[in-house]
């Protein structure tokens, strides 16, 4: 694929008197601060902009060009994860959501089933008995770091657990996965510390894969084995590619989420009191908190030239779709400056739009609204822990690093 210079992007930037500014995801102090302040103001820069961080890339922040870059993959190719970033991805290509349509569509039409509302309803009884142990423990406590013992213990329990993963193993891939995901350049500069991270998740799946040819069970990976695409079977490579973007998907993007939607209620007494006392409110707030604080950007690289939106964009360049930015578009629906969790419908772009829209998102709302009515039943009332300053991990999805909460 054909990459556009940075200087020839800032040229064609410059010609049309589109900003030009230095808005970096991956290793900005800004981002690591406050994500969501730094997305509200690229909102307010424009409906699109150059980035002159990094490798260069266009930013689209309106729900509109949003929207139609999602739903134009014969101009916005989703085959390079990560277009925003200088250091080159290192987990393998992701089946199928590094794959355009119409390939997309063979592994996507043969893995949706397995996604449906009706799947996510069978799992809930499973979800609640990987939460309630977490929260009741939780509940004898003073205090926690929410990120350490409850966002990211959930989603390994559940997810990992439900994909087959055994136990003794899950801890380990959530941190590899997290350190994967979010090591930064400045971090982690030669890239030796992802790679290694990112051998520790492929050789688990890789595990599960052959255990499960051999000895299948009843989880996810025993399901996906024999499922055909195109009328054969799939090649243990397609099982890995698929395997391991589900185990990456299916922990630190909802652990994230969480994160952000347990943060805002510690500081917001009226929201987290409403969901107290009215735990029927839960579902409607579980959507607005995602809209508020959604959990992903996408990020696109250009294969056809057009003139997008009065965005001169050519085969090459790279593109951020700045879903966060577009959630707060005004155009999406009427009082979008106000957090309400009663609000319905809700129209929201949290989990994509168009061909990529996440295939995991009945699961991520299960695992969401379990967690907000299973919390709040035995831990109504919690705080953020006094001098507390966010930091998030940033990627296409972001985690908050740690939240200590005073609890009772």
């Amino acid at each position: 694929m054909i990459e556009t210079s940075k200087e020839s992007m800032r040229l064609r930037a410059a010609e049309i008197g589109c900003p030009i500014i230095d808005f970096d995801i991956e290793d900005g102090e800004g981002f690591r601060r406050d994500v969501f302040g730094m997305w509200e103001w690229a909102r307010k820069t424009g409906p699109f902009f150059y980035s002159d961080a990094g490798p260069g890339f266009w930013v689209f922040t309106t729900v509109e060009l949003c929207r139609d870059a999602n739903l134009h993959p014969e101009i916005f190719s989703n085959r390079v994860p990560g277009t925003f970033k200088t250091q080159q991805p290192v987990m393998p290509p992701l089946i199928p959501n590094t794959l355009d349509p119409p390939e997309h569509m063979k592994y996507r039409g043969m893995l949706n089933g397995l996604f449906t509302p009706a799947m996510a309803a069978k799992m809930e009884p499973a979800m609640r008995a990987a939460c309630v142990p977490i929260v009741e423990t939780l509940a004898s406590q003073d205090s926690c770091d929410f990120m350490a013992d409850f966002a990211r213990p959930l989603p390994t329990s559940f997810f990992l657990g439900l994909m087959g993963i055994p136990e003794e193993r899950r801890d380990a891939i959530t941190q590899a996965l997290i350190t994967a995901t979010f090591a930064t350049p400045s971090e982690d500069p030669t890239g030796e510390v992802r790679e290694k991270a990112t051998e520790i998740v492929v050789a688990a799946v890789a595990e599960l894969i052959a255990d499960r040819r051999a000895h299948p069970r009843d989880d996810l990976m025993s399901l996906i084995i024999p499922k055909e695409v195109e009328g054969r079977p799939l090649n243990d490579e397609e099982l890995l590619s698929i395997g391991v973007l589900l185990v990456n998907a299916g922990v630190e993007t909802t652990g994230g989420a969480l994160g952000d939607m347990f943060h805002h209620l510690a500081q917001d007494d009226a929201h987290r009191e409403a969901i107290v006392a009215n735990p029927g409110l839960i579902p409607s707030a579980a959507e607005e908190l995602l809209r508020a604080l959604s959990p992903a950007i996408n990020s696109r690289t250009v294969i056809q030239d057009a003139d997008f939106h009065g965005c001169p964009v050519r085969a090459g360049d790279r593109a951020v779709i700045g879903l966060i930015a577009a959630n707060h578009d005004p155009a999406l629906m009427p009082n979008i400056d106000r957090m309400t969790l009663d609000r319905w419908p809700n129209r929201h772009v949290a989990f994509g739009i168009g061909p990529h829209h996440c295939m995991g998102a009945h699961i991520a709302r299960l695992e969401i609204r379990v967690a907000l009515e299973e919390w709040h039943q035995r831990i109504p009332r919690y705080r953020v822990a006094p001098g507390f300053e966010p930091h998030h991990h940033v990627d296409t999805t972001h985690s908050l690093t740690s939240l200590p909460l005073l609890l009772g």
